[in-house]
């Protein structure tokens, strides 16, 4: 999925919210996590990006994100899986970390 990159957050379900700067991403996981990630973190992190865990129906989910170091331009790209299996992946478009 790609956004126009006209969006600063994305809502995942009641309780999940994700709010992304030029220079950092803070998820919001109900009333009482929150869980900031500097833009920098995430593009050299060893994996290839920082992961956030939450369970949602009873069942391990995850959010990946991504910023891809080798782009001239790069944009913030967040994954959002079910267990391990993907449910999506979005290009958000929002130049993130010099983009």
């Amino acid at each position: 999925m790609d956004l126009d990159g006209g969006t600063n957050h994305l809502t995942f379900g009641p309780d999940l919210r994700v709010c992304f700067t030029p220079t950092n991403v803070t998820v919001m996981d109900g009333a009482t996590e929150t869980m900031a990630i500097a833009c920098t973190a995430i593009r050299d992190s060893d994996d290839e990006g920082i992961g956030h865990y939450f369970t949602a129906e009873g069942i391990p989910h995850h959010l990946w994100f991504h910023i891809d170091a080798t782009d001239s331009a790069p944009s913030l790209q967040i994954g959002l899986y079910r267990e391990e299996a993907e449910l999506a992946w979005i290009d958000t478009a929002v130049p993130i970390c010099g983009g």
